[in-house]
């Protein structure tokens, strides 16, 4: 089982605050993450197999259960992922995502 929990997101909450938008976009970078490094091979989802993508799905809490060997390193590639985009949006469009804070990059 795979889980997104405060700590992956700086330790205060944010998974709990982030738009069901948000959450999809980090699901898809989760699965392009796991796609990447080989996990719809070992996965005995017939769906991953058959496509070669990852189908894991996320709950509203963050959770979900990956059966192609999903790993820590993975889950911190797609944060980063994420703050990629985040930062690209930022500097391209000069709209701030953040609000004065800086963003916790994962441990």
């Amino acid at each position: 089982m795979i889980g997104m929990d405060d700590d992956d997101f700086g330790g205060d909450g944010r998974w709990q605050y982030m738009t069901p938008d948000m959450r999809e976009m980090f699901a898809d970078a989760l699965r392009l993450s796991a796609s990447n490094s080989g996990a719809p091979q070992r996965c005995r989802r017939k769906a991953c197999q058959r496509s070669g993508r990852c189908c894991v799905k996320l709950d509203a809490e963050g959770d979900g259960t990956c059966f192609g060997g999903m790993t820590e390193q993975t889950a911190k590639e797609a944060a980063m992922m994420i703050v990629f985009a985040m930062t690209l949006w930022e500097k391209r469009t000069g709209i701030p995502l953040r609000d004065g804070a800086r963003l916790a990059l994962p441990k």
